[in-house]
């Protein structure tokens, strides 16, 4: 019987939604690389916090074709 990938590997970063690498800590924000951190940072340090409620709201992020696109095969 297969246990299936670690719960982590699910966890999306919470700028682009790409999956998070490794065991993220604690319970975030998390973030899959350095931009997407200083991107979230600029958005939440200049009063546009609102983009990720807005984004939440519409449905809106990456989808399976643009994440494999991101990094052929790392996301699978």
């Amino acid at each position: 019987m297969s246990e299936g990938p670690p719960a982590h590997a699910q966890t999306p970063c919470t700028h682009c939604g790409l999956p998070v690498p490794g065991a993220p800590a604690g319970p975030g924000p998390h973030f899959c690389c350095a931009g997407c951190r200083t991107a979230y940072q600029i958005l939440q340090g200049t009063g546009l916090g609102e983009y990720y409620r807005l984004r939440e709201a519409t449905g809106a992020g990456p989808s399976g074709e643009a994440v494999q696109a991101a990094a052929p095969g790392r996301y699978a």
